[in-house]
């Protein structure tokens, strides 16, 4: 997970999440990731995934480096994009992957925007 710096939106848009899931394609075939779900809401984001090729650290930095690039390029204006250092969590069992699943897919339910995660684009 990660979040625009001071709570900013940095997803303002669809085109924002579209390049943002360009990327992430992008880096989760080049860093050998397997991504079980993600949710990109206006102001932050989540993504489940295995850390298969053990460069997990390397993956955020150019996941965020390059959407950072992206985005300070639309919208003008210096210095950080993302709060800090991606969060991450363990997961190391069937029973808390498929937790994880659901927390992240129904994120958007919880904080009001959506009634149903599958109309949540």
């Amino acid at each position: 997970m990660n979040r625009g710096i001071n709570g900013e939106a940095i997803f303002k848009s669809d085109k924002y999440k579209t390049v943002f899931l360009d990327i992430l394609a992008d880096k989760v075939d080049k860093f050998r990731m397997r991504l079980f779900a993600y949710c990109i809401m206006d102001n932050h984001y989540h993504l489940v995934l295995e850390n298969a090729s053990g460069r997990m650290s390397d993956f955020f930095r150019n996941l965020n480096t390059q959407f950072a690039f992206y985005f300070r390029k639309q919208t003008g204006g210096k210095g950080y994009v993302f709060q800090s250092r991606f969060v991450s969590t363990i997961v190391q069992d069937d029973a808390y992957l498929k937790q994880a699943i659901v927390y992240v897919l129904q994120n958007p339910v919880q904080v009001g925007i959506s009634d149903n995660f599958q109309k949540y684009p």
